[in-house]
Order: C-alpha cells, then sequence, then structure tokens
C-alpha cells in the first residue's frame, strides 16, 4: 500500500491601512503604527513588509511612523529602502512631518519634530508644502577616485558627501545626456565606496541660483524622480566649491522643484507634498 503525504504552506496575511504618498516625485509607503490592531513588529518584520509593499504599491521606500505620546506634535520615523535597508530620507522625513500634522493633528500649518536615524528635525508644513527647517550642513568629503575605468560614461570627478546618508556628487554640463541608470549603478557599486555603496547625483549648474539634478539611489537600485537628502548634498557641494554663491538654490529634479536655504551653517529642505491614495494593503 502506498501512501501519499501532501504538505501545505499556510500564509496568515496582514492586514494593513497604509497611505501614498508622493514628496516632488519620490513616492512613499506610510504605515502608522497607531492603526496597528497588533504590537510594533521588529526591525525584521518592517523590513520584510518594506519589500512587500514598496514593490506591490511601486513606491520608493517605506515609513514606519509612530507617533510621540502625551499628545505632543512629534512622530518617530523609521525608513525602508525598497531592497528592506534602514536609511535616513530627507523627503521621506518631509512626508512624515506633512502626514502628521496635516492628516493626524488636521491643520494647514505648523511645525512638527520628526525623529530619524540622523536625529530629530523640524518639518515646518505650509498648505502643500512641507520643509526641513534646520538639519546640520553636510559633511565634504572630498574628490573620490573611483577604482573602476568609468571614463567614457562620466569623465567628471566625483565629490564625497554625507547629507545624512552617503551621496556621490559630479559636475555635468548637461544631465539630461547623462546615463543614469548605466553610470549611477556602475558608481553606486564602484570599490571606492565599498562595502556600503553610495548614492549617486548628477548636477547641472544653470546659473548662480539654480542647478538641475538627477539621482541613482543606493537601496532603490535605479533613479528616482527626486532625493531630498542629495538635493542637500548637491546643494552643499556648490558651496563649498564655489560652484553658486547663492546662499538659496532653486534645485529642478525629475519630479519637480526643492529649494535649499542656508542659514547660520544650517540647510533648510522645501518643497511639495501630496497624498495619492489611502488603502487596504496585505502582506
Amino acid at each position: 500500500t502506498a501512501f501519499c503525504t501532501a504538505k501545505f504552506r499556510i500564509m496568515i496575511l496582514v492586514k494593513l491601512a497604509v497611505s501614498k504618498f508622493s514628496a516632488t516625485g519620490n513616492s512613499f509607503v506610510l504605515l502608522d503604527a497607531a492603526s496597528l490592531s497588533a504590537p510594533v513588529p521588529g526591525a525584521r518584520k518592517l523590513s520584510f513588509w518594506a519589500k512587500k509593499l514598496s514593490q506591490g504599491l511601486g513606491s520608493d521606500g517605506f515609513i514606519f511612523a509612530q507617533r510621540s505620546r502625551g499628545g505632543q506634535a512629534g512622530v518617530k520615523m523609521t525608513f525602508f529602502n525598497p531592497d528592506g535597508t534602514q536609511a535616513f530620507c530627507g523627503n521621506g522625513t518631509r512626508t512624515t512631518g506633512f502626514y502628521m500634522l496635516r492628516h493626524v493633528m488636521g491643520k494647514r500649518s505648523g511645525v512638527v519634530r520628526v525623529g530619524t536615524s540622523t536625529g530629530p528635525i523640524e518639518v515646518s508644513v505650509n498648505s502643500d508644502r512641507a520643509a526641513l527647517t534646520a538639519v546640520a550642513v553636510p559633511e565634504f568629503k572630498g574628490e573620490v577616485r573611483l577604482k573602476g575605468d568609468l571614463s567614457r560614461q562620466v569623465p567628471a570627478p566625483f565629490f564625497a558627501l554625507d547629507s545624512g546618508c552617503p551621496h556621490a556628487v559630479c559636475f555635468v554640463p548637461d544631465v539630461a545626456r547623462v546615463a543614469v541608470e548605466s553610470a549611477g549603478r556602475a558608481v553606486r557599486y564602484d570599490e571606492a565606496f565599498a562595502p556600503a555603496g553610495t548614492n549617486v547625483d548628477f548636477v547641472e549648474v544653470v546659473d548662480d541660483v539654480s542647478i538641475k539634478l538627477r539621482t541613482y539611489e543606493r537601496g532603490v537600485e535605479r533613479e528616482t524622480l527626486s532625493c531630498g537628502s542629495g538635493a542637500l548634498a548637491a546643494a552643499w557641494a556648490c558651496q563649498v566649491l564655489k560652484k553658486t554663491t547663492s546662499r538659496a538654490l532653486t534645485v529642478r529634479t525629475q519630479g519637480g522643484i526643492l529649494r535649499v536655504s542656508l542659514d547660520s551653517r544650517k540647510l533648510a529642505l522645501e518643497g511639495q507634498v501630496g497624498l495619492l491614495f489611502e488603502g487596504i494593503a496585505y502582506v
């Protein structure tokens, strides 16, 4: 007599109330911890949710927001890239502050303190605009000599900065002519930035008050329509290398306009944020 044993894998899906936002073209899925019926999950499960939700809903990252207790105007943000790694995200921080003030507190303007991996940052919200009001200037680490032969793709030098996460900034005459996907990927994985890798920014100086920016983002592993930490890195590189003299720059990205201003050795980053949709996701 033959016996057959069948093994079945039972998957229990978790129901999550999520929102999707766009911050100047950067799209994020946001999950508010207050909407969970179960205890707050650990980093491993959040990382798994980040990968599933980013892939399923086509976003540039996943925001887990935990409101401050005692009625304070504050929120802690844990940000995950689509590959499940944690990171600092400038546009994600703006989005979190916007969500807290507009959608939780029900106000059109005000200030919210957002806890990030780099420390607390105040986000000022006015209608559909949200700004990081006082961010420490990026650390300028100087020119980096790439290990690989990328001279044909990008002949210009790269400069390393840390604006909460690593960036390699390259000034080019015309960002529209740069093959951002291939060149960005090659630099991101170059041995010079091993083992963690880097975000890669291509910058065109238009005039003394404006630049164009295209970014290949580590963890997303493609070009994104805008990058907040990249805008901060690019603007500060312009200051350090004297590419511009203005203390207020308009940063033109594929997704829209960001504005970076310098005041007393602090940077501000401002741009639009908007809700794309709210819904239920199962992971």
